[in-house]
């Protein structure tokens, strides 16, 4: 029941900002390679400086860099990704599970905070096989925080 209220609290905070915009909707795939098309941020607004560039030769059209990442005692790491392609920039929270080579976009947004205080919902890690961007930034993500990726 606590989840429950929480999460329409956090639902009426949202819409009550009039920010629609800067959330997809539920029904639409995360695209990490492609979140400043997902978004729609204001050009400039969020050009931020900082964190550690993540190599990902993937993806040659957007620079990604690593805000912040922490490990839990239990659970996968949890960090903030940054995106910026030309003039735009957008944020993202990801849950990667480094001993089981799964990753989870767990929120987006057009600013830090929209990402750090969105409710994820009950979502599921996924493989990253196959998805080479995410990869690379899973091995990144898993380096820095001392616990490698699990070999394929």
């Amino acid at each position: 029941m606590f989840r429950l209220c929480l999460a329409l609290a956090a639902a009426a905070s949202v819409s009550a900002c009039g920010d629609a915009t800067s959330a997809p909707p539920e029904n639409i795939q995360v695209d990490m390679r492609n979140l400043v098309d997902t978004l729609d941020p204001a050009p400039g607004l969020n050009h931020h400086r900082g964190g550690e560039l993540i190599p990902t030769p993937s993806d040659t059209a957007s620079r990604y860099y690593l805000i912040h990442t922490r490990t839990p005692l239990a659970g996968p790491n949890i960090s903030i990704v940054r995106q910026d392609r030309g003039e735009r920039t957008v944020f993202a929270r990801v849950e990667t599970d480094c001993a089981a080579r799964r990753l989870l976009i767990a929120s987006v947004g057009v600013t830090r905070s929209e990402v750090e205080s969105r409710v994820a919902g009950n979502l599921q890690l996924r493989p990253i096989e196959g998805r080479p961007l995410r990869e690379e930034m899973a091995t990144f993500i898993c380096d820095h925080a001392g616990t490698p990726l699990a070999e394929a």
